[in-house]
């Protein structure tokens, strides 16, 4: 973020005026005065709601920014002609690209591949007898 002191704040009232921030830092502007501020600070005023009304009624007034600054603080178009009638607009230059009509359409062919069936013949196998009980015998010894 640029934190260098290029925006002016400028008191346009007859009165000394007391601007807020949302970090709690107050600014005062005597009559006629001004004041070199940082785009972070301006934004933080902005943010101050009972600040942000003083800009809108005429009061004060930023000077050395651009428009396209303080839409990215989420300003509409109107408050920026309020807050900061000197406010250039920066110009974007886009290229333009003009894409060229396709002269022939490609068409897809579609291969359509044989499926196979395969039918698994189980050859049944003779079921298995239950195999007979096996039976233990104890060997008995004779003493």
């Amino acid at each position: 973020m640029n934190n260098d002191r290029i925006i002016t704040l400028e008191n346009r009232s007859d009165y000394v005026l007391g601007l807020k921030d949302t970090q709690g830092r107050t600014y005062i502007l005597h009559k006629g005065g001004k004041q070199r501020i940082s785009s972070i600070s301006l934004q933080d005023i902005l943010d101050y709601p009972a600040s942000k009304k003083i800009f809108l009624e005429g009061d004060a007034m930023v000077d050395n920014v651009s428009a396209d600054e303080l839409f990215k603080m989420g300003l509409t178009e109107k408050e920026i002609e309020l807050i900061a009638p000197n406010a250039t607009i920066e110009e974007i230059e886009e290229e333009i690209i003009e894409e060229e009509p396709a002269e022939e359409e490609v068409e897809e062919e579609v291969v359509e591949e044989e499926v196979k069936e395969e039918k698994v013949v189980k050859k049944a196998t003779p079921a298995k007898k239950p195999a007979a009980k096996k039976t233990t015998a104890k060997k008995t010894t004779k003493k």
